[in-house]
């Protein structure tokens, strides 16, 4: 969610993509340092059930352990998106 237009969420759209361009930008100026970023999906917590109650998410441990493989395999400059 966000990484692709989504009708009444411009500005969430806006910012997530510029943080994708950012951390590819980033990446190439940075030499040595991995620069990576990570978009993830919907994620169980209380202010998704609170706005979205019917919406299918995956549990935060889950999430995390995702994210954890991004950070030790992850391509420098790519966002990765973590269903």
């Amino acid at each position: 969610m966000g990484l692709s237009p989504s009708p009444g969420m411009s500005v969430y759209s806006v910012t997530k993509n510029a943080l994708a361009l950012a951390t590819k930008l980033v990446a190439e100026e940075a030499g040595d340092v991995r620069i990576v970023c990570v978009a993830p999906g919907p994620t169980d917590t209380e202010m998704l059930r609170r706005y979205h109650p019917y919406m299918p998410a995956d549990p935060p441990e889950k999430v995390a352990e995702r994210i954890m493989w991004v950070i030790d395999n992850g391509v420098s400059g790519k966002c990765y998106t973590v269903p």
